[in-house]
């Protein structure tokens, strides 16, 4: 239906929108679960509201003006739709704050109807705009019209409208201080690993243009959707599952282990992909799209290690161990930037087999960190048993 180039410019779109949403509140969004009282959970709305008009104001400014930066990243080719950037940027940060919000509430069956019916109704508005002619920013568009009506869906269910901001001095800095380590670790660390993966797209969309962007774009997807489902299914839940396990670390241990079990059951699934990765493509989206069947093929095995690692790196924000990611995701983004300007890359290939080396060793590490943690929790806990 969309070509490869109509399709690689709703993949920037995807991808600069969803970057630039990742630091609107500083990660203050993640305390919504962590509050233990009503009033606690009021300023943490009201500095969240702060900060995000804060940061709001100044990427409308910048955008506004088209800021040399965006040029660099290669932003400045979708400069004709920058009003739809900013609306994407806008909900994209909406959706952390009710994501979190219906974890607190534990209303996870909600949050999964709500994530199908997106998915209906993006197809649905995709293809309608399609039918009327506008194909170029077709998916764009569509993506647009069914945030709105999911985002209005879940404000309605969560009742999170009936919250109430303080903006209280006095509490708006206590809440600061409580949950500083969100704003200077883990927003880092978030902005970092979004940019992990956003990487590959602003590299290709700069260099190669909009349909080998389209091509690329279609293949992580695909390969990627399993970790999104994975993720907005179990990624929530085991948040919190660590916090409610907190100080408990040999039922962390046997909580981690056993997921990491369950994920590594699939596989099979990623060596018929890495095989027949170019035959499934063809066959399920047309002989036009082989191309990412074959980048399908070549980062199968790094999404395998991903879909194991990606849910249980919740461990390191329900502990408060941000920093410690934050320190891995910084050298993993510092030799992924080093690669891509010292190495010699001659294709698009070549730079999708580096990058996929690269994050499967980020993600080995990752989970040989959590590990070793676990195990020198435990051995701390079981010292003070015996000494007791």
């Amino acid at each position: 239906m969309y070509s490869p180039e109509e399709f690689g410019i709703f993949t920037a779109f995807l991808s600069y929108s969803g970057t630039l949403g990742a630091f609107i509140f500083l990660s203050v969004e993640l305390a919504i679960v962590k509050s233990n009282s009503v009033r606690e959970l009021s300023s943490v709305f009201g500095l969240m509201f702060l900060i995000s008009l804060s940061f709001l104001s100044i990427f409308i400014v910048t955008v506004y003006f088209e800021s040399f930066f965006y040029a660099f990243i290669g932003f400045d080719k979708l400069f004709d739709i920058k009003e739809l950037v900013v609306f994407g940027v806008i909900f994209a940060a909406v959706n952390l704050v009710l994501n979190q919000f219906i974890t607190r509430k534990e209303q996870f069956s909600v949050y999964a109807t709500s994530q199908v019916s997106f998915v209906f109704l993006r197809f649905l508005f995709s293809y309608l705009f399609f039918y009327f002619g506008c194909k170029k920013y077709g998916l764009v568009f569509g993506f647009i019209v069914a945030s709105i009506l999911i985002v209005c869906f879940l404000i309605y269910t969560s009742k999170i409208y009936k919250e109430k901001l303080t903006f209280k001095k006095v509490n708006i800095f206590a809440v600061y201080r409580k949950h500083r380590h969100l704003v200077f670790f883990n927003t880092p660390a978030s902005v970092i690993n979004t940019l992990l993966i956003s990487f590959p797209v602003f590299y290709i969309f700069k260099f190669y243009g909009a349909e080998a962007a389209g091509f690329f774009g279609l293949a992580f997807r695909m390969v990627q959707l399993p970790i999104t489902i994975v993720n907005k299914a179990m990624g929530q839940v085991m948040y919190k599952k660590f916090i409610d396990l907190e100080n408990k670390p040999h039922q962390v241990q046997n909580f981690v282990y056993k997921n990491m079990f369950v994920l590594s059951c699939s596989l099979p699934f990623f060596i018929i992909l890495y095989i027949y990765g170019s035959s499934i493509f063809s066959l399920v989206f047309g002989p036009s799209w082989n191309r990412s069947g074959e980048m399908a093929s070549l980062m199968s095995p790094y999404i395998f290690f991903s879909f194991i690692a990606s849910p249980i790196t919740y461990y390191f924000v329900a502990y408060n161990k941000t920093k410690h990611f934050l320190l891995i995701s910084l050298l993993s983004l510092l030799c992924l930037i080093i690669m891509s300007l010292s190495m010699e890359i001659n294709s698009i290939d070549e730079f999708i087999f580096y990058y996929s080396v690269l994050n499967i060793g980020f993600c080995i590490f990752v989970m040989l960190y959590i590990i070793g943690d676990l195990r020198l929790s435990l051995n701390k806990s079981l010292d003070v048993v015996s000494k007791n």
